[in-house]
């Protein structure tokens, strides 16, 4: 028995259908919202370790930083003077093919050395040389800042 005004419900929540009363096009979006959110917490806690680099014991020195114009290609050196390009060991004749192709792309290009404070200075400059060697003579090496007074 229907009450005049009234229409009875249907437990999928859609109405009844009547000439007065068209069906109910809700979507339900709290499945959506849940899943969106689960996905924010998981690039939260993912993010930070997608960071590129070796785990390297930079010197500590105390210079002001420098904003390239151009996105700089890192170049890192670990404690036994072996080189790397985006966390990927690379041989003498990589590096060389590189240094030549970066440079092919954009004579501008930045070339950032992050170097572990064990490295030999041979391994530094032999990376310096081949750089300007191939034509890339804007040279950068990355330092970590000294700690504050007080601190170790």
């Amino acid at each position: 028995m229907q009450r005049h005004g009234s229409s009875s419900r249907l437990s999928s929540g859609f109405s009844k259908g009547t000439e007065n009363d068209g069906l109910m096009a809700d979507i339900n979006t709290t499945p959506l919202v849940d899943v969106m959110l689960v996905l924010l917490i998981i690039f939260i806690v993912t993010a930070p370790l997608m960071s590129q680099g070796l785990n390297l014991n930079l010197p500590k020195e105390e210079a002001p930083a420098v904003k390239p114009e151009n996105d700089p290609v890192v170049l890192e050196i670990n404690a036994q003077g072996e080189v790397f390009f985006k966390t990927k060991p690379v041989s003498e004749e990589e590096l060389d093919q590189l240094l030549a192709e970066l440079k092919n792309r954009n004579d501008e290009t930045v070339i950032q050395i992050r170097a572990d404070k064990q490295t030999t200075y041979e391994a530094i400059v032999r990376v310096m040389a081949k750089a300007t060697k191939n034509g890339l003579t804007k040279l950068a090496l990355i330092t970590d800042p000294p700690a504050p007074a007080g601190r170790p």
